[in-house]
């Protein structure tokens, strides 16, 4: 394979934060990781794909800290969760789809609200994903597309 070697170091790749507003997304992924601060707090998180009606293609990310040294952060993580599994076509209704493994909800499509955040130290925006919707392009929630792979992480609250 032949390249050139010569690389134009002006130019730069930038990633510029998606405007603010509602968006339809699939969850494609759930991943359980530890803190890069405190490797006792660990944290799930959840990668989207905007399928519209903007930025079709673009992935978001969200985290929630389901361990952590703070209960408060704890608290809302798990509020977080029980809004985004009510969005995603879960209840908490006996007989319902329960929301108690973090695997299904892979393939499934809610509509999230993201704001953009000026951030002048890094001098640009970033990113917040700050509500859950069912998915509105047909009227509410859609079956997953994608099969869950059974491998990733369960989600449970840790005991008290």
């Amino acid at each position: 394979m032949k390249f050139d070697r010569a690389v134009d170091t002006t130019k730069t790749s930038t990633f510029e934060a998606i405007p603010e507003g509602w968006y339809n997304v699939e969850v494609v992924s759930v991943e359980e990781k530890a803190s890069k601060t405190n490797s006792q707090n660990i944290y799930v998180e959840y990668k989207y794909l905007i399928l519209g009606p903007s930025h079709s293609g673009r992935y978001l990310f969200d985290k929630f800290n389901v361990v952590n040294t703070s209960e408060k952060a704890v608290e809302i993580a798990f509020d977080n969760l029980g809004r985004q599994g009510n969005a995603l076509g879960f209840t908490t209704n006996e007989g319902d789809d329960p929301y108690t493994d973090s695997n299904d909800a892979v393939g499934r499509r809610m509509d999230i609200f993201v704001r953009k955040i000026e951030d002048p130290e890094k001098e640009g925006s970033t990113n917040e994903i700050r509500g859950y919707r069912p998915y509105s392009v047909e009227g509410g929630y859609t079956k997953p597309t994608t099969k869950a792979d059974t491998s990733k992480p369960v989600i449970s609250r840790p005991a008290s």
